[in-house]
């Protein structure tokens, strides 16, 4: 798994959190059989995110006649619908598994908070480049949703943990050289998948970081 910098590194970090760690990692978490509604990538929505994802070594792989139109593979422009996140870290686990599930490289990318989200939110002095790695991040998430469709994997929600803190910030409060500008709190959750490859059934566990913004009452997933 790859780690998200923006949290991981300069802020979690910087903030004298720890979110390391983690349970047995199993491969990325996508079930889901539930119905909720994912969303769908709106060109343009979101311009500061650029975000071209450089071609696999050998070129762009050939299209399979049964590729689900929504699923992204290496070489394109990655679905630019970061910022819509989830209601509740329940919410959140029914979306990833619903959008792995049917291969929905938008639905999975609007769970993580878009660049002016996570600007707005703090206020940081000598901090530097607090989002240098985002895209990596989101394209090595892309790619995990790509290879999950080529093992024909397919996922099952199990349960979601009540969640583990690991900061809390109110508006106005410093720490470490940062003032809150919005209610912040991140936590760590823990969700428990069936997976099933061809028949064979596992089951595993997998942690993810989640940011609650107060003034949008919206989760979203900052680290795995």
């Amino acid at each position: 798994m790859t780690k998200m910098a923006f949290f991981s590194l300069p802020l979690l970090v910087l903030l004298g959190c720890n979110s390391t760690s983690q349970p047995a990692q199993l491969p990325y978490p996508y079930p889901g059989q539930y119905p909720q509604q994912v969303p769908q990538a709106v060109p343009g929505q979101y311009p500061e995110i650029p975000g071209q994802p450089a071609p696999p070594v050998g070129g762009t792989p050939p299209r399979s006649p049964d590729k689900p139109a929504s699923l992204w593979m290496p070489g394109e422009p990655l679905p630019p619908t970061f910022g819509t996140g989830a209601a509740s870290p329940d919410e959140f686990g029914r979306t990833i598994v619903q959008a792995f599930n049917t291969r929905n490289t938008a639905g999975v990318l609007a769970l993580f908070p878009s660049k002016g989200q996570l600007s707005a939110i703090l206020e940081c002095t000598g901090s530097g480049d607090q989002f240098g790695e985002m895209e990596k991040t989101r394209n090595a998430l892309a790619n995990e949703l790509y290879d999950a469709w080529k093992r024909n994997e397919i996922y099952s929600l199990v349960a979601v943990s009540a969640g583990d803190s690991i900061m809390n910030m109110a508006r106005g409060t410093e720490r470490k050289g940062c003032t809150a500008a919005d209610d912040i709190a991140i936590r760590k959750y823990v969700v428990s998948l069936t997976i099933n490859r061809n028949g064979q059934a596992t089951t595993g566990r997998h942690a993810y970081v989640l940011l609650h913004i107060g003034s949008l009452n919206r989760w979203f997933v900052v680290d795995d």
